[in-house]
Order: structure tokens, then C-alpha cells, then sequence
């Protein structure tokens, strides 16, 4: 922004840097805002990747079916183990394929929901 100032009628030093120093000020503040807008999107792009969806955990009832675990209950001493995550890893379509969860909770323990 260069700003004239009426009255002066001559352009000597001080007129000089009034107008150096306000277009650095202009630069400056407009590397700023980029800067800023950089961060925000860097931040955003970077938050996306490292969130964690919350995560789906299942339990074998003792018919060794696979069931979403939707209540409380506890770890009885059984032939499964208390928890288990979805992977999806051997096929996706089938969700009594044993090979889509990774065992999580206490081995050799079954989950028994309480009773609502």
C-alpha cells in the first residue's frame, strides 16, 4: 500500500521509507495469513489421517457364533477369547469367517452378557 501524503511536495528519505516500510508491512502480513491457512489445511489433512475410528468389538457365544457386543457382561473361563475385532481380512462378505477378527481380550475366556 503506498500511501502519498498531501503537502509534501518533495519525495526525499523519510517519504522514501514510509513507503518501504508500509509495503513490508503489507508483505508481511499477507505472508501471514498464508501461513496460517497452510497450517489450518496441514491440520486438518494431518487429523484425518491419524484419527481412529472408534472400534466395533465382538464376542463368540458357545455356539461359536460371532455377535456385535452391545451391553455389559462378563469374562467367564471358557473356549474363546472375551473380545474380538473386525478385520475383514479373509472375506469381507462373510462374518461368521473366523478369519476377519483378531482376538483382543483375555484368552480362553467367553464373554457372557448380563442379563437386562
Amino acid at each position: 500500500m503506498v500511501t502519498i501524503f498531501p503537502g509534501h511536495g518533495s519525495w526525499g528519505n523519510a517519504d522514501a521509507s514510509i513507503i518501504q516500510v508500509s509495503k513490508n508491512l503489507n508483505f508481511t502480513k499477507m505472508k501471514k495469513i498464508q501461513f496460517l491457512f497452510a497450517a489450518v489445511i496441514m491440520t486438518a489433512v494431518f487429523s484425518a489421517f491419524t484419527t481412529k475410528q472408534p472400534t466395533t468389538l465382538y464376542y463368540r457365544d458357545a455356539s461359536g457364533e460371532f455377535i456385535e457386543k452391545t451391553m455389559p457382561g462378563e469374562c467367564d473361563p471358557g473356549q474363546f477369547n472375551c473380545e474380538y475385532e473386525w478385520t475383514g481380512a479373509v472375506d469381507p462378505n462373510d462374518p461368521q469367517e473366523e478369519g476377519n477378527y483378531v482376538p483382543t481380550g483375555e484368552a480362553l475366556r467367553i464373554f457372557v452378557p448380563s442379563e437386562k
